[in-house]
């Protein structure tokens, strides 16, 4: 995977966290939002099957791994709240 590309990868994926954290998108004009836009564009001039697919399942692990926090931090709540177990 070239550099290009990785840091394409790297961009988005912190996009994809930073918003299902709850942050707000970036700002019209914004350096991060020009930082977006750049790797989007270049994911999409110059990615390889393999690059997309990296891409791909970075994004889904990172969901997945948001998600199943989120469940869990829920599950303990709810059982520190109800009396129930605490293991």
């Amino acid at each position: 995977m070239n550099t290009s590309t990785n840091q394409a990868i790297n961009t988005i994926i912190e996009f994809i966290t930073h918003q299902m954290d709850g942050d707000r998108p970036p700002a019209s004009g914004s350096a991060d939002l020009m930082a977006l836009e750049q790797a989007i564009r270049s994911i999409h001039e110059q990615a390889t099957t393999q690059e997309l697919r990296e891409l791909g399942l970075r994004a889904l692990r990172t969901v997945i791994d948001r998600v199943s926090s989120n469940l869990e931090a829920e599950r303990t709540l709810r059982n520190y709240l109800t009396g129930g177990d605490h293991a």
